[in-house]
């Protein structure tokens, strides 16, 4: 599999509503099964996509919880001298927009 059709499916994935759009990963094949609420030609799922030793559903962003926590994080742990600075730049509204 190639890491760009991956980015896509998570592209899809964050393209709708939440829960709108959703894109699984075959472990087996290495094929990614696009599904949309709102679009009858896209991919028709596996009826065994639920099974999680066989697939990975592609999560939303929201799912992997790319925010302030973790900027802070990454900064304690990485940029120790310069954290309060990171900590202030990100105090400021409209410093990290989703």
């Amino acid at each position: 599999m190639d890491f760009s059709e991956l980015l896509d499916a998570f592209d899809f994935v964050n393209s709708a509503g939440s829960g709108e759009n959703a894109a699984y990963l075959c472990k087996e094949t290495g094929k990614i099964h696009w599904h949309s609420d709102s679009a009858d030609d896209v991919d028709v799922l596996p009826g065994d996509v639920e099974d999680s030793k066989k697939y990975i559903p592609i999560p939303d962003k929201r799912e992997i919880d790319l925010g302030k926590p973790l900027v802070l994080e990454f900064a304690r742990h990485h940029l120790p001298d310069d954290y309060d600075k990171v900590r202030e730049i990100f105090s400021r509204a409209g410093a990290y927009a989703a």
